[in-house]
């Protein structure tokens, strides 16, 4: 009942426990949730803010919109009265024509008819004297229907005319009064642009594109008859500038697009000029020449930016960048060129930078970073000084990176795919440029270096867009990673493959350490990356072929010593949180830490072997084997005594490895009492390794002890078979001991006269603690080795022998049978009472 009782309140204990725990989860979903909201708020009065500054530039879209609908729609519906108009006075002229016609043709024929009518009373007057009032009477009545007939005609015309104009109106009424539909007012739209394109946009290329024809031939012309070098110079200047101020003149008016191909072509006709002046004219120097280039380049960004036009931007990068392809085409650079060709494409790069600031113009970027890496890789080798190619480079790649995200970081706008693959592209090229100038210097030795610089460029943009951009999840992971990867690359530059595996193991832990200590969770994922490339290198590589690695010992210890720190980090989480094991993190630990345990017991007997090979086996003999296994089997033992001491690491799991590791090193041991290893070695060695596997397997005995009744608490072994356990333990090691390891004499005697003594120990135990099963143990042994006396071994023995096996099994089988009387006696006298 008492235990009935504990039992009931170990659950009640255990459910208030479950309870507590399910509360705490709660509470810490609770915050989580909490925080979670509160973030999300932040966030949504972000977008409300950002939304309603949208929605009223919106509403300034759609009214202007509508505006512009509404006078399309009153121009479309003036043009189409006035088309209908047009038509409705062309079919009345036509219907008016058409009825007077008609009517002409009616008064002809009563004219006709009248005629014919005189000529015929003429007639009748003057030829019928008889019948000439009949005839005259039947004149006039032919008269008369015909005037009658011809007047019927005429109303009837009359009437259709009005019937049928009277309809058209009806119809070009109704056409007035239909509304413009969005169909028609798209295709509308549709036409106008066209129109305009063709009209505004391509005329005035095509005219911009005559004028530089024109410039061009009028300078070929004027160069045998008219002007000097001087005065074509001067006049090509004159006529851009007179373009690049009348587009000026025009844009204030409000002809952007008009304004647009005059500015541009006189930029183009500006840089023509500084070429011809040069190359062709040869009236200004080098120097002169890009100097006015880097003027117009200013010049024409400036514009491109007034007029927020790519077009004028791009002329000006072609036409900047013109002078440096002409001059390497025409004859290369010098050295005194190429430093001056560096600081000239510098000064463009930091024009463009300057219009990303304001402008997201990706063709741009695109157009800027194709015409400057040809001129990159050009100057990088054609400059003395690899030092100063690399610096070059590094400013490069650094302007490319400061044109592709100025805008999106100033403006707190998203990078489109379109951008990330040209910074994907900038590091790629420029990457292999440095790498390959390194190489080429013979800077091997801090190629590490170089590699971390990159690391740390990445890292930084990566870790200022976390704090400026939270929408930038991908694009952060994206620089994170890279970052990640050069600090990857930066110890097999900097050291070497073979010391890739020690370098990354000392960067992982130094970033594992940050990260945990501060909670960076980027950074302590980027170490764990790092340090499973470490552990995988290092086991897979290195442990494999560890004789031909150098500073292997240093190497192995430093790694098993790397992941007991990694795995002390994140003790304290377990401790201090019970639920965190249930985790996925916890879970991924745990497996870690098995490992860990795994990896260490294997490098301790590595180690040990390692050490023993090179220090003791060469004074062993041969005893090298013995020795080695001993050694290792207690390092094993020791192993796991540390093991069980270690209370925060224990679990279900690490105790089952424990209880391996001990059986192991007893299976181990006991294994080596079969083999004889002190045959024909010298006295001491043989002494000595006896005497090491007695207390060897005195050990055994006592950890055998332990285990046992580790299992009789867990409830999976009785007493009793823990005692027949250790009692056959006992009785068969003492047995291969003395079989192998010692060449005596009447062995056979010897071994019976053991077991004899040891039934008659099992026998008086068994009384004395009342244990049947051992008891009852000697008493077979007894009986088993008084037959082997007899069946087997007094064949083998001489008299002596004989007479003292005689004596010693005489003796103790009567104390045997002496002990067994006294059980006896004592059953008679519980009976009798």
């Amino acid at each position: 009942m008492e235990i009935k009782r504990r039992l009931d309140q170990l659950l009640a204990k255990q459910e208030e426990v479950l309870t507590e725990y399910q509360e705490l989860i709660e509470e810490i979903d609770m915050d989580n949730i909490i925080n979670e909201n509160i973030e999300l708020k932040e966030e949504v009065e972000d977008y409300r803010d950002e939304i309603r500054v949208l929605q009223e530039e919106l509403n300034q879209l759609r009214k202007e919109n509508g505006d512009l609908k509404v006078s399309l729609g009153e121009q479309m519906i003036n043009e189409r009265i006035e088309i209908l108009y047009a038509s409705k006075r062309k079919k009345e002229i036509y219907f008016k024509d058409t009825v007077h016609k008609q009517l002409n043709q009616l008064t002809l024929l009563e004219s006709l008819a009248d005629d014919r009518l005189s000529k015929l009373r003429a007639v009748a007057n003057k030829e019928l004297n008889a019948e000439k009032e009949e005839f005259l009477k039947e004149i006039e009545e032919l008269k008369t229907e015909l005037a009658h007939r011809i007047e019927e005609r005429k109303n009837s015309l009359k009437e259709d005319e009005e019937e049928l104009l009277a309809g058209l109106t009806r119809e070009y009424d109704q056409l007035r009064d239909e509304e413009v539909d969005e169909k028609i007012l798209e295709k509308k739209k549709r036409y106008n642009d066209i129109e305009v394109k063709i009209g505004l946009n391509v005329v005035n290329k095509i005219g911009v594109i005559l004028l530089l024809f024109g410039v061009a031939t009028a300078m070929k012309y004027t160069y045998s008859t008219w002007f000097n070098e001087y005065m074509k110079g001067i006049a090509g200047f004159l006529l851009g500038a007179t373009l690049i101020g009348a587009g000026e003149w025009l844009n204030r008016k409000g002809k952007n697009l008009f304004a647009l191909g005059l500015a541009g072509g006189g930029i183009g006709i500006l840089y023509f000029t500084v070429f011809s002046s040069y190359f062709i004219l040869n009236i200004v120097s080098l120097f002169i020449s890009i100097l006015v280039a880097i003027l117009i380049t200013a010049l024409s960004l400036v514009l491109s930016q007034r007029y927020k036009s790519m077009t004028i931007c791009g002329i000006s990068l072609i036409g900047g960048y013109l002078p440096f392809f002409t001059y390497v085409f025409m004859g290369g650079l010098t050295v005194t060129q190429v430093y001056i060709a560096m600081a000239y494409l510098l000064i463009l790069n930091i024009l463009v930078l300057l219009i990303s600031l304001e402008q997201k113009w990706i063709y741009i970027n695109y157009l800027s970073f194709i015409l400057n890496i040809p001129c990159l890789v050009y100057l990088s080798f054609r400059v003395e000084s690899e030092l100063i190619a690399i610096i070059y480079s590094i400013i490069v790649f650094v302007m490319y990176l400061l044109i592709t995200l100025s805008y999106p970081l100033r403006k707190k706008k998203n990078l489109k795919l379109a951008d990330i693959i040209l910074l994907g592209i900038n590091t790629a090229t420029n990457c292999l440029l440095v790498f390959g100038l390194f190489k080429e210097a013979g800077y091997d030795s801090i190629l590490g270096v170089l590699a971390l610089v990159y690391a740390l460029i990445y890292f930084g943009l990566g870790y200022y867009m976390q704090k400026s951009l939270s929408l930038e999840k991908k694009v952060q992971a994206l620089f994170y990673i890279t970052a990640l990867t050069f600090s990857i690359l930066m110890i097999p530059f900097q050291f070497g493959f073979e010391w890739a595996a020690l370098g990354w193991l000392i960067e992982a832990l130094i970033l594992l350490t940050y990260g945990v200590r501060y909670k960076e969770k980027k950074m302590e994922f980027g170490a764990w990356v790092i340090f499973i490339l470490c552990l995988a290198t290092f086991y897979l590589l290195d442990l494999i072929s560890f004789w031909h690695i150098s500073f292997f010992k240093l190497k192995y210890t430093l790694m098993t010593l790397g992941s007991i720190y990694v795995l002390s980090l994140y003790l304290k989480s377990f401790n201090d949180d019970h639920l965190f094991k249930y985790s996925l993190k916890g879970k991924l630990l745990s497996c870690y830490k098995y490992f860990t345990i795994i990896t260490s017991w294997f490098f301790a007997i590595r180690m040990a072997d390692t050490l023993y090979n090179d220090y003791v086996a060469i004074q062993a003999g041969r005893y090298l084997d013995f020795y080695n296994i001993i050694l290792i089997l207690t390092v094993t033992i020791s192993f796991s005594y540390l093991l069980s001491k270690i209370k925060v690491i224990q679990d279900k799991i690490v105790e089952i490895m424990i209880i391996f590791f001990y059986l192991l090193a007893d299976i181990c041991g006991f294994i080596l009492n079969f083999i004889d290893y002190g045959q024909g070695a010298s006295f001491e060695y043989k002494v000595l390794a006896i005497v090491i596997l007695l207390f060897y397997n005195i050990f055994i005995f006592l950890n055998l002890k332990q285990l046992l009744f580790r299992l009789i608490k867990a409830g999976r072994f009785s007493l009793e078979g823990y005692l027949m356990s250790l009692a056959i333990y006992l009785l068969a090691t003492p047995i291969i001991l003395i079989t192998n390891q010692f060449n005596l004499a009447n062995i056979n005697l010897i071994i019976s006269l053991f077991i004899l003594i040891l039934s008659f120990i099992y026998i008086i135990y068994g009384f004395k603690k009342a244990y049947i099963s051992i008891r009852r143990l000697g008493l077979a042994l007894a009986i088993i080795s008084t037959g082997k006396l007899f069946i087997f071994d007094l064949n083998f023995l001489d008299t002596t022998g004989r007479v003292i096996a005689y004596f010693c099994f005489g003796l103790v089988l009567i104390g045997i049978s002496f002990i067994y009387q006294k059980l006896s006696n004592s059953f008679e006298e519980v009976e009798g009472r």
